[in-house]
């Protein structure tokens, strides 16, 4: 039986923390809570935090970048704002699971979860950046350094909230972000590296070297950095940082990587990422400054103000804007271009809605925790993942399936060019890749094979007919 809140301002926020009690857990995106359900784990009250304005900021103002806690991730590679002033948070970005993951993936959900391997706060540690962080005792600051305290322990008080992120903007930083795996997308690192640096008059000035997936929190590499404060980045001095580092973490061995494995990692991206920085910091080296700075902001869907669609909302509908636990909350929704209500759980998957209660059973469940990309819809036109969006997070919005994808009685477009180019096999992934492509399609037109490979790295074919896929989307 679970509880449900949806507010709409930070001290309705605050208020419903309170009074749910401890055992409230906050939902912003909802892609780590769902694998939480499906394992079975149940939750006394979930407070729905999508239209709280307060934690939806993204902009630069006073010398720093302020990155609100519920700013997806897909938002942060469509920032020109990050890409310019955080680029190392960009490149953490841009390799974090894969399009239709970063679509509901917030940023305070990735410090929350406080993993060793969190892509996001170990750039963030990199650029000395600091939560804020709201209860009804009143507001605070701390270092990321100082918020992750273990796998999966943050310094989160009871009833507390994080609210935003600000990173201190420093002209002419250098940064790079890199993480190991053998494909760019769904990787858990086994280790990964964000550097940040000044150069000064030809010599490194407040270096920053931080490594992931090497401790039980992210940890600086203050060795390191000691090796290569006011030092010319030489190869000499370059390699010594690095052994630095790669002595300086404490790695474990597990079924992802060995300890050692893990320290020549530390080691080679260490060293790597400083030679890129030595040649983006030589005068006149422009093919170098672009490499680091590779990939504009890329075109993002938005989610649609509050009411836009014209529906109700849950909170216009009751009373109250909380359903007691054991209650089923009401939903309205446009689905595949027709207005629909429904009655769900707040633990409740969006696939379990689309499946079971309206029989469009196009999407498919493959893996169930977001790896595959088979249960793939439409989100007011962002791609997300069926299996790890909650049903209740739809209430006023419009959701797209493969079925709706159809131009009246006929396949649309994409459709046609997967028949006409062999892009069917056993079909069992065809919905799932079939929706993502249209929501590629949607930011790129005319997309390149790169971004069309990129578009659709979370999607997996278990036959392995990758180049129809690509040629089909082309075609179209």
């Amino acid at each position: 039986m679970t509880a449900y809140a949806r507010p709409e301002s930070l001290e309705a926020l605050v208020r419903a923390l309170s009074e749910l009690g401890p055992g409230a857990r906050v939902l912003a995106g909802g892609t780590d809570l769902m694998l939480s359900v499906r394992a079975g784990k149940s939750f006394p009250a979930l407070i729905n935090v999508s239209r709280v304005p307060e934690l939806s900021e993204l902009a630069a103002r006073d010398g720093a970048l302020w990155i609100g806690g519920g700013v997806t991730v897909a938002r942060l590679l469509g920032s020109a704002e990050v890409h310019g002033g955080a680029l190392a948070l960009w490149q953490a970005a841009d390799r974090f699971a894969s399009p239709l993951v970063r679509s509901r993936a917030t940023v305070g959900g990735n410090l929350c979860n406080a993993s060793p391997a969190a892509d996001l706060a170990l750039a963030l540690l990199a650029l000395d950046a600091e939560v804020h962080l709201v209860s009804a005792q009143g507001r605070r600051a701390l270092p990321v350094s100082d918020f992750m305290l273990g796998p999966g322990k943050s310094a989160l008080a009871q009833g507390e909230v994080l609210t935003a992120v600000r990173v201190p903007l420093r002209p002419g930083l250098l940064q790079r972000f890199i993480k190991s795996g053998t494909r760019p997308a769904l990787e858990i690192a086994a280790a990964s590296v964000a550097v940040a640096l000044s150069m000064e008059h030809g010599v490194v000035v407040a270096p920053r070297i931080a490594c992931g997936a090497v401790a039980p929190v992210p940890v600086r590499a203050r060795s390191a950095e000691r090796a290569l404060e006011r030092h010319a980045l030489t190869p000499e001095r370059i390699e010594e940082a690095a052994c630095a580092a790669a002595t300086e973490v404490r790695p474990i061995d597990d079924v992802r990587a060995s300890a050692l494995y893990r320290r020549r990692l530390v080691a080679a991206f260490v060293r790597r990422s400083l030679e890129e920085l030595a040649a983006a910091s030589t005068p006149g080296n422009r093919e170098a400054t672009q490499a680091l700075g590779r990939g504009p902001p890329t075109k993002q869907g938005g989610r649609p103000a509050h009411g836009q669609l014209g529906l109700d909302s849950l909170a216009e509908r009751s009373a109250s804007p909380a359903a007691p636990a054991g209650d089923e909350v009401p939903i309205v929704l446009v689905l595949n271009g027709r207005r629909v209500e429904a009655r769900v759980s707040p633990t409740m998957a969006l696939l379990e809605l689309v499946r079971d209660r309206f029989q469009l059973s196009g999407s498919k469940l493959g893996c169930g925790e977001g790896e595959c990309g088979a249960c793939a819809m439409l989100l007011d036109g962002e791609p997300v993942l069926g299996c790890l969006t909650p049903a209740v997070d739809t209430d006023g919005r419009e959701v797209r399936t493969v079925e709706g994808l159809r131009d009246g009685a006929q396949l649309g477009k994409l459709q046609q060019a997967f028949v006409r180019e062999g892009a069917v096999q056993c079909g069992f992934c065809t919905p799932g890749m079939l929706v993502a492509a249209s929501g590629l399609l949607a930011r790129h037109p005319n997309p390149t094979e790169e971004q069309i490979c990129r578009g659709l790295e979370g999607n997996l074919c278990r036959c392995t007919g990758y180049v129809a896929v690509i040629e089909a989307v082309r075609a179209s």
